[in-house]
């Protein structure tokens, strides 16, 4: 090491006494990405009071790099709290062992705490165990999705740099990483033909960013898809599967329709988030920003209710107009999983195995049962499926994963 750059023992000093600068939180950001200092790492955590924590912070970006971190050297987070079925109260899951540290990373909402390796009859670790039963874990999903155009044929999409699409009928779009962009058509006037539409679908363990020939931006979550027109003409109309966040475009002599096959979507320039699942209890409308009409049913009809920023929707099947239930909810929880991240709250575990599935691309198994189990916190989407599962562990859930099953136990 350069005698003029900073160990990373002086910056975990500077930054658990408060005294660290912009450029050396910085210098410890980059450091704390090196697999050879997690031990390190570990060594400050054991031995800082978990008060000098909750008075730090780490740039953007550190908390996932710090997660990543905490896993490699063999701990086990704890990112949610759990309910308790009877009292309804939600407890915090810390379990102080004899070296345990509560690390709070305020600036990303996240909560991990450290547990030592434990030793089991045999005289293995815990860790080691688990590695031998997944020599290579599930990976979290990634950007991927297939385009079917208006004849049939599907292009594979991926998000290794920038190309042109061939989008059919002598045109072409451009996808620039994970986003697929028609505006260029639209702009340049390149189809001039019936209206045509393309289908983006994304698959379990995969996610994908369009935009639309007027502007409007839409990410698909996994397992999720966008029926579109090539290009808008009097009206501006798609059709979702799944579930979408959309920016809108503002056009007040356009209005901007999204059709579920439970819900007619009827906005201005807005952002919305639509959940609309088959396996999901109910579709869910949320709105982030603006204003809009949601109407039962798959056809434009009079009625329906107009929610306001912060309210979401629900629809249950089979109910009529009158009958849509309006709430008010935490719209970035809401919307995490465009930003990143899982977010519960006062989830049932069901619901957040759900999720789960989608991204991950396995299915879950309750042998005994599904547990009455409730969860609130958040958990990067950028963590491997056992990760994911080592944080239900300390949550008291058993969770074992056989071939792309994940087995739950109570």
């Amino acid at each position: 090491m350069d005698q003029h750059t900073p160990s990373i023992e002086w910056l975990l000093g500077r930054f658990f006494n408060g005294t660290a600068t912009g450029s050396e939180r910085a210098a410890l950001f980059e450091l704390l990405q090196r697999p050879e200092n997690d031990a390190i790492l570990k060594q400050w955590i054991e031995k800082v009071e978990p008060a000098k924590l909750e008075e730090q912070s780490f740039p953007e970006g550190t908390a996932d790099a710090m997660l990543q971190a905490i896993f490699r050297a063999g701990a086990g987070p704890a990112l949610l709290q759990k309910e308790e079925p009877v009292v309804r109260k939600i407890r915090p899951l810390w379990r102080w062992y004899a070296a345990a540290m509560v690390l709070v990373l305020l600036g990303a909402g996240l909560w991990f705490f450290w547990i030592p390796e434990q030793k089991n009859g045999n005289g293995k670790t815990a860790s080691t165990e688990k590695s031998k039963q997944s020599l290579q874990p599930i990976q979290p999903g990634t950007d991927k999705a297939v385009l079917i155009l208006d004849n049939g044929r599907e292009v594979e999409l991926d998000n290794k740099g920038n190309q042109l699409v061939d989008a059919g009928s002598g045109a072409s779009v451009s996808r620039n990483n994970a986003m697929l962009d028609y505006t260029d058509l639209h702009r340049t006037g390149k189809l001039e033909m019936p209206v045509t539409y393309h289908t983006l679908s994304t698959p379990k363990g995969g996610q994908y960013q369009l935009t639309l020939s007027d502007g409007s931006r839409v990410w698909l979550n996994a397992a999720s898809a966008i029926r579109f027109p090539v290009s808008f003409a009097a009206t501006r109309e798609i059709e979702v599967q799944g579930e979408v966040y959309i920016e809108v475009q503002q056009d007040k002599n356009k209005p901007f329709i999204v059709r579920t096959n439970e819900a007619v979507v009827q906005v201005l320039g807005t952002s919305i988030n639509i959940n609309a699942y088959t396996n999901e209890e109910a579709s869910a409308v949320t709105l982030v920003n603006g204003s809009v009409r949601v109407q039962k049913g798959n056809t434009q009809i009079a009625g329906g209710v107009v929610l306001k920023p912060g309210q979401q929707a629900l629809l249950y099947p089979g109910l009529q107009n009158r009958q849509i239930q309006v709430k008010a909810v935490d719209v970035q929880q809401q919307i995490a999983w465009k930003n990143g991240q899982f977010s519960f709250k006062s989830t049932d575990i069901a619901a957040l195995m759900r999720q789960m599935e989608r991204w991950y691309n396995v299915d879950v198994v309750y042998p005994k049962g599904i547990p009455a189990d409730r969860f609130t916190g958040n958990i990067p989407r950028s963590v491997n499926l056992n990760q994911f599962l080592e944080i239900l562990r300390y949550s008291d859930i058993k969770a074992t994963v056989e071939g792309n099953s994940v087995i739950i136990k109570p």
